[in-house]
């Protein structure tokens, strides 16, 4: 768990990107993108769903989801 200190500061660009790579993830011009593989477009809209669920009211304005037949790309970006 982290110290209230600690989420204060702001995480660098390389210290952003190393704290997501191992799980998929990478930073990109301020944003964090995945992309999730998918069997067809059925299957992408649940993956988005569970985002979005996941991510609860947080999702609002910070998470996009671009559906495709192969694959659901992610991202997540604060509005600030």
């Amino acid at each position: 768990m982290l110290a209230p200190e600690d989420l204060a500061k702001r995480l660098t660009r390389s210290a952003a990107s190393e704290a997501v790579e191992s799980i998929g993830w990478r930073y990109l011009l301020g944003t964090l993108h995945t992309s999730v593989p998918v069997s067809s477009l059925d299957q992408g809209v649940q993956v988005a769903a569970a985002a979005a669920r996941v991510c609860g009211a947080a999702a609002d304005g910070h998470l996009r989801a671009d559906l495709r037949p192969d694959r659901v790309e992610l991202s997540l970006q604060t509005r600030a």
